[in-house]
């Protein structure tokens, strides 16, 4: 297939052949544009047609699973989830027993997006030990 490629030289026109820099900066942009409206329209008969291919090859198939609905829960009336987490915690406190979701739990529970947004900062994978609940 051939690649559309811009003219390396069409942006490098000098400014003052231009009456000001903002004209230079529409007209690149305005190139920029045209460009990648091209790239679009090319791609995106190849998409087509690669799709259709794709439908030909692997026609869609029943899985013998009927979709009956969907299952929805709906709390009571009245009721507060934040209730229910305050009043376990207090009972906790008051008996001295372990509270049904301790601390291990939240942080297991928060793992995943602590290290995604750790693995984002650092722009490389973050490797964890579950066992030790540490980075390696």
């Amino acid at each position: 297939m051939k690649m559309l490629q811009r003219d390396p030289t069409s942006c490098e026109r000098s400014v003052g052949q231009f009456r000001s820099v903002e004209q230079a900066v529409e007209e690149d942009q305005l190139r920029r544009g045209l460009f990648g409206q091209a790239c679009d329209a090319a791609l995106g008969g190849m998409q087509a047609r690669l799709e259709s291919a794709y439908k030909q090859k692997y026609p869609p198939e029943h899985t013998g699973k009927v979709f009956m609905g969907e299952d929805k829960y709906v709390p009571p009336k009245g009721y507060s989830d934040s209730y229910d987490h305050f009043h376990n915690f207090f009972d906790a406190v008051r008996s001295r027993q372990p509270v049904i979701e301790d601390a291990v739990f939240g942080f297991r529970a928060a793992g995943a997006a602590l290290l995604g947004n750790l693995s984002i900062e650092r722009d490389a994978v973050v490797h964890w030990d579950p066992e030790a609940m540490k980075l390696v």
